[in-house]
């Protein structure tokens, strides 16, 4: 038996145990059927994520860089809690406050990895499955090189943008760079409207360069997002920064096609020793506390897996009656929203009682997971993460040389931090990167400007 033979064999072997496993956690969430422990669940998830992530690489022809950004990350968004205190028992949460730690002991609970596993099988199969149909075309637009040129350049004029507001909010007091992260929250409430245009803008002239950027072009981004990231990160900021190196990780897997051991140690050492540290000094202030390096297995897994309580919220809530199902509403909403900033004579959409995500659960973010089941039940668990399957597959089928990337590395930034939050900024933000996208291509194709080379 050759090796692609017994390749194909194995993959043939993960899929019907992921089948399996499917189809025991939809009748167990469905009949209502004994569930195990929360701590056989907990290996449960394990088991299943090393098997979707094998599943992922082994079934394709080439690195899925997109693909694996989005699920590693949903993968500790959804079981990082559970990995730390029930599967390797580093630690044992105050279980006082329901909606602090109290949620773990929730019969809810395991439900609640369930609806994760379900997510990550059905991303994993959505991936693969849908891949097979997907091929990289090349590019027959014309203008190629130039409006690969255009993007890089604005995406270096954004960050420069981005470097000049926050100077000036530090010259002027507003932002205390050597404050903690109450006085950082305190800014970005005051400056609200214009903070959020910013991160917008940081994420995606980011984007545009290490896209499609040529090296002498990524080495200016590089330094100016690295002098920004720095500015961020000693005063609390750990998401504004890390999203966007999550997708960067994607697309240069993606490019490069390999997964280099250099890139994985880099990534477990922001893991396991910046953000503990960041997040243990940021209430003092992380420049008053320089020198004071934190690590933590434990800490950054509960940190982000976290979010799983807001299913079991949802759970509990739809269960006993308190919460009624939203049947798309806070998906579509966004829509009507958009539409009515171009056409007001077409009306807002009252909210049901039911869409409180932004009050109930103020400061905990949210969790897709949590919002589709909010929506449609399980159903809405396993539609909504086709629909994502579909999209990342179409992107880690794209040729290289597209400019399309850009747009493509701009949207995983948006879905990655989608991971943890409501859908409602999602399709705002993805038609400013079309925009800001298309305007450059346009610019590109008619002023045939070409890429500059930089001394730094």
């Amino acid at each position: 038996m050759n090796n692609n033979q017994l390749k194909k064999n194995i993959n043939i072997i993960i899929s019907i145990i992921m089948c399996l496993t499917f189809l025991y956690l939809i009748a167990s969430f469905i009949f209502h059927i004994d569930s195990p422990s929360s701590e056989g669940m907990s290996w449960l998830a394990i088991i299943t994520s090393i098997i979707a992530m094998v599943y992922i690489i082994s079934s394709t022809n080439h690195i899925y860089g997109h693909s694996l950004a989005f699920i590693v990350y949903l993968i500790f968004t959804q079981f990082g809690t559970c990995i730390a205190v029930y599967a390797f028992k580093l630690k044992t949460l105050n279980t006082n406050s329901y909606h602090v730690t109290g949620w773990i002991n929730s019969a809810s609970y395991p439900y609640a990895v369930q609806l994760g596993i379900i997510a990550v099988i059905v991303l994993s199969f959505s991936v693969v499955l849908s891949g097979k149909y997907f091929r990289a075309k090349p590019y027959i637009g014309g203008h190629a090189e130039s409006q690969k040129a255009m993007l890089s350049w604005i995406g270096n004029l954004l960050l420069i943008i981005c470097m000049y507001y926050i100077i000036y909010m530090i010259l002027t007091g507003k932002f205390l760079i050597n404050g903690n992260y109450i006085d950082f929250l305190l800014f970005s409430k005051s400056y609200i409207r214009s903070w959020s245009k910013i991160l917008v803008l940081l994420q995606f002239g980011f984007a545009f360069v290490f896209a499609v950027g040529t090296q002498d072009e990524k080495k200016k981004m590089i330094f100016l997002y690295f002098v920004i990231s720095v500015i961020l990160l000693v005063t609390g900021n750990k998401g504004e920064v890390l999203y966007t190196l999550l997708a960067a990780f994607g697309v240069f897997c993606y490019k490069k096609n390999r997964l280099q051991i250099k890139i994985i140690v880099i990534g477990l050492c922001i893991v396991f020793i910046m953000i503990p540290t960041i997040t243990t000094l940021r209430n003092t202030g992380v420049i008053n506390s320089l020198g004071k390096i934190s690590v933590s297995i434990s800490d950054p897994l509960v940190e982000m897996g976290y979010q799983i309580r807001l299913s079991v919220f949802m759970i509990d809530g739809i269960s006993n009656g308190s919460r009624s199902l939203l049947y798309g509403f806070s998906y579509y909403n966004p829509i009507v929203n958009i539409i009515n900033r171009f056409i007001p004579m077409i009306p807002r959409i009252s909210p049901p009682s039911q869409y409180d995500f932004f009050t109930t659960y103020d400061t905990m973010g949210f969790s897709q997971v949590a919002e589709s089941y909010a929506n449609y039940g399980v159903m809405g668990v396993v539609l909504f993460h086709i629909v994502i399957g579909v999209i990342l597959a179409k992107f880690d089928n794209t040729n290289k040389n597209d400019p399309i990337m850009a747009l493509n590395m701009c949207v995983l930034i948006v879905f990655i931090i989608m991971i943890r939050n409501a859908f409602n900024f999602v399709l705002g933000q993805i038609l400013i990167a079309y925009i800001l996208w298309m305007a450059c291509m346009q610019l590109g194709a008619y002023t045939k400007i070409k890429h500059m080379k930089y001394k730094l």
